[in-house]
């Protein structure tokens, strides 16, 4: 069994001179520093085990169900559900809430499509959709998303057929 240990600091600790009793059927395979990095290594297969040092390590991260936009009054938090799709407009990205409220950002939609979680798809070069507020998908001549709150947005021709793969296999129910 791989373990790999969690530690704020470097170097030996009394949990690795423990574990040195049991080389035989443990093997360990090195410190992080952070947590984040130990759930990497094994996602990757690298580690099988993550043990903490008691008192050194940060607590799991959680999973963000939010974004930070900035705003004229500081900063909102909105959280993922609340967005239904992203809308670009030149290097500024317009958020349509299911509220019906708009809220601009001057960051590119790009920007925030690598910070969405994978529920969000970019439909088209000027739309990213929030995949669980979709109430129907038309695959005519020109493709359409109908949104819980009626909005209709087209998919390119060129992201139809990827986005009909990913509409069929996706649980809508799932976070």
């Amino acid at each position: 069994m791989r373990i790999l240990l969690i530690k704020a600091g470097v170097g030996a600790t009394s949990l690795e001179k423990l574990l040195d009793r049991y080389r035989d059927d443990l093997e360990v395979i090195g410190s992080a520093e952070s947590i984040e990095a130990g759930y990497q290594m094994i996602q990757r297969g690298q580690a099988n085990w993550v043990l903490l040092e008691v008192g050194s390590a940060p607590t799991p991260p959680q999973p963000k169900h939010h974004l930070v936009l900035p705003s004229k009054k500081g900063h909102e938090l909105v959280p993922f559900e609340q967005i239904a799709w992203l809308e670009a407009q030149g290097g500024y990205t317009v958020f349509h809430l299911s509220t019906g409220a708009m809220l601009l950002s001057s960051s590119s939609l790009s920007h925030y499509e690598q910070q969405l979680p994978a529920f969000f798809y970019r439909i088209h070069k000027s739309h990213l959709i929030n995949c669980h507020k979709i109430r129907s998908f038309a695959n005519g001549r020109v493709g359409r998303v109908v949104l819980e709150n009626g909005a209709e947005l087209t998919v390119a021709a060129r992201r139809r057929r990827a986005f009909l793969q990913f509409f069929q296999r996706l649980d809508l129910k799932a976070s």
